[in-house]
């Protein structure tokens, strides 16, 4: 009897300390966790656009950084021609993404166009997703806005190029250069007629390729018509 009347005992000593240290054990309160959940929620207010901020600034100055490399290449493009004494007898434009003929290190801007002058002067527009990248001819730096399409309609008229609206098949194949002088057409029989290089004027899958005629002095009224 003495033994058992022990182990009872032993038993509800240990249940009363295992209750006693239950209660020693404190939770949160419902308002406690809501208070921790409105100081997390106006420390993310507060952080999250600081840390947009900081993400766009070092987008913008890795599109600058490329827009500079662009810029470099059409530099090395003119001089290496008059190293090797390939004058360049007209002006040409390099075309985005791919801006082929220029030899660009680095990541290349999403579209754009480079014009490099005969005399070496380059004017430029390029683009990403949220900015504009500029050059006017004479200008010695590039320029840099956010895009809006009434920010480009405004910097083609001013640079004198157009990046909008550029007929592009789906082929994959690089937009056609145009050298100065030179005249997008597309025939009508045997006619040749003027082609508007926004709307389709090539489509390589179908085998339907870019032409265009070089308009001078002497061949001006032959193409009359396409220059119209």
């Amino acid at each position: 009897m003495k033994k058992t009347s022990l182990i009872f005992k032993n038993i509800k000593l240990t249940s009363s300390n295992s209750r006693r240290e239950i209660n020693n054990y404190k939770g949160f309160t419902l308002i406690e966790l809501l208070a921790v959940i409105v100081i997390l929620a106006i420390i993310a207010l507060i952080a999250v656009p600081f840390i947009m901020n900081i993400i766009d600034k070092a987008k913008k100055s890795a599109f600058e950084d490329s827009a500079y490399g662009i810029l470099k290449a059409s530099e090395l493009y003119y001089a290496d021609n008059l190293l090797n004494d390939n004058n360049q007898a007209s002006d040409l434009s390099f075309y985005g993404p791919s801006f082929d003929g220029l030899e660009v290190k680095g990541d290349k801007p999403s579209s754009g166009v480079v014009s490099v002058k005969e005399s070496g002067q380059i004017a430029l527009i390029l683009t990403s997703d949220k900015w504009i990248a500029y050059k006017k001819l004479g200008d010695r730096n590039i320029s840099m806005e956010a895009k809006t399409d009434e920010k480009v309609e405004e910097i083609e008229a001013m640079v004198g190029l157009s990046v909008s609206n550029l007929y592009k098949d789906a082929s994959g194949a690089n937009i056609p250069i145009l050298k100065d002088g030179m005249i997008p057409i597309y025939f009508e029989g045997n006619t040749a007629k003027k082609a508007d290089i926004k709307g389709k004027w090539y489509d390589y899958n179908n085998r339907e390729w870019a032409n265009a005629v070089l308009v001078t002095n002497a061949t001006r009224d032959t193409y009359k018509n396409a220059a119209k």
